[in-house]
């Protein structure tokens, strides 16, 4: 998992990460940027490292979902069945990612890196 943040025009913090991922980018730029969230989702990653049994964060926007060392993420969006012509694609690439527990871990760790500066 590759990744990049930076500071926008406003001094806002962004995340941008690789292709697959961009659901744990618009997460994080979802979530309040501050030490005090990374903190509460470092514990919740660090206790699935130790429990067998799925765990699951619901946010606002997203539900995170920790279980067998994956780390699964999901927008709590309504898709609407919705005609779309046959040359088009649907972008959907933010509603939805998975990754391992030890990528989202350090995907954290740097981001709380950052924000702090």
């Amino acid at each position: 998992m590759e990744y990049d943040f930076h500071k926008n025009l406003y001094g806002e913090c962004e995340a941008k990460l690789s292709m697959g991922h961009e659901a744990f980018a618009a997460w994080l730029n979802e979530v309040p940027c501050n030490a005090e969230r990374c903190a509460h989702f470092l514990v919740l990653a660090e206790n699935s490292r130790h429990c067998s049994t799925e765990s699951t964060d619901e946010g606002d926007a997203y539900s995170l979902s920790f279980h067998s060392g994956e780390v699964h993420i999901s927008a709590h969006v309504l898709t609407a069945q919705c005609h779309i012509e046959d040359d088009l694609d649907f972008y959907d690439d933010e509603l939805g990612a998975h990754c391992g527990l030890e990528d989202f871990i350090q995907l954290l760790q740097a981001w709380s890196e950052f924000i702090i500066r």
